[in-house]
C-alpha cells in the first residue's frame, strides 16, 4: 500500500510494487515499470501517458494537461499526440489556427512579438496580445507609446522631452534637430549636459561634440578654407 512495502522500487498502480520513471528497466521487462513503457533500457512514459515533468516522458515532453505530448513539428498519428492538439495531414504536430510556432519556447501562441499584434501599439505578454494604453500623464507633446501623439506645439515651439517650449539653437544659428553649416553631416543636438552642439555624423565619437572644432566637416572633402577636420578618437587637426 506504499513505497515502504516494496523491497525495491515504488508502490504503483493498483497497490503493485514497480520501477519508477528514470529507472533502469529490470530483467523482467517493461512490465515491471510503473508506466508499463520501457526505452533504451530506461522506464519512462509514452505520448499520452501521465507525466509530472518532461523527463518521465519517453520522448517529447510533458504538456500543461499532464500528459506527454509531442510539439510542433514532431510526429503524430493522432490530435492527442500533440501538445497543441493539431496532427496535420502530413502526421506533423502543428499550431492551431491563428497561432504562431514561437522560437523562444517552441510552443504555439498568438503571438511571439508585438509585431504579431494586428493592431498597432498592441504589445504582446506571455504570448497574448493586449491592448496598448496610451500614457501621455504629464507632458503636453510627443509620442503616447500606442504610435499616437499626446499633442503638438504651436507657433515656433519646438517639443523636448514631452514639454513645449522656445526653440535652442547651436553656435552657428542652427535649431536643434536641424543640420549645422548648410552641411547634411553635420546636426545640431543636445549634448550630455543639454546644451545644442553642433555632431559630426561621420564620426559622432570626435572633437565636434564637445564643441572645440567647429566647422564640421565631411571626411575625405576638406578645403584650404575650412578651420580643421575631426579624426577618429576626436583629435581635431588644423587642415593647413
Amino acid at each position: 500500500a506504499s513505497g515502504t512495502a516494496c523491497c525495491t522500487g515504488v508502490c504503483g498502480p493498483n497497490d503493485t510494487c514497480c520501477v519508477a520513471n528514470n529507472q533502469p528497466c529490470p530483467a523482467a521487462g517493461a512490465s515491471s515499470c510503473c508506466s508499463g513503457f520501457c526505452l533504451d533500457t530506461i522506464c519512462c512514459v509514452p505520448v499520452q501517458g501521465a507525466c509530472a515533468s518532461t523527463s518521465d516522458c519517453c520522448s517529447g515532453q510533458c504538456g500543461s494537461d499532464g500528459k506527454c505530448c509531442f510539439p510542433p513539428g514532431g510526429d503524430c498519428s493522432q490530435p492527442g499526440d500533440c501538445c497543441s492538439g493539431v496532427c496535420d495531414n502530413t502526421g506533423h504536430c502543428a499550431c492551431p489556427t491563428g497561432q504562431l510556432l514561437c522560437p523562444a519556447d517552441n510552443a504555439c501562441h498568438q503571438c511571439c512579438s508585438s509585431a504579431d499584434c494586428p493592431n498597432p501599439g498592441d504589445t504582446c505578454t506571455n504570448g497574448t496580445c493586449g491592448q496598448c494604453i496610451p500614457d501621455c500623464a504629464g507632458v503636453q507633446c510627443g509620442p503616447d507609446g500606442c504610435g499616437g501623439s499626446c499633442g503638438t506645439c504651436t507657433g515656433n515651439q519646438v517639443c523636448s522631452n514631452g514639454s513645449c517650449g522656445q526653440p535652442q539653437f547651436c553656435s552657428d544659428g542652427s535649431a536643434v534637430n536641424s543640420t549645422c553649416n548648410n552641411n547634411a553631416f553635420c546636426v545640431c543636438q543636445d549634448d550630455t549636459s543639454g546644451t545644442p552642439r553642433c555632431f559630426n555624423l561621420l564620426d559622432p565619437n570626435g572633437c565636434n561634440q564637445l564643441g572645440t572644432c567647429p566647422p564640421c566637416e565631411v571626411h575625405g572633402v576638406f578645403s584650404c578654407g575650412g578651420n580643421s577636420a575631426c579624426l577618429q578618437g576626436g583629435a581635431c587637426v588644423p587642415l593647413c
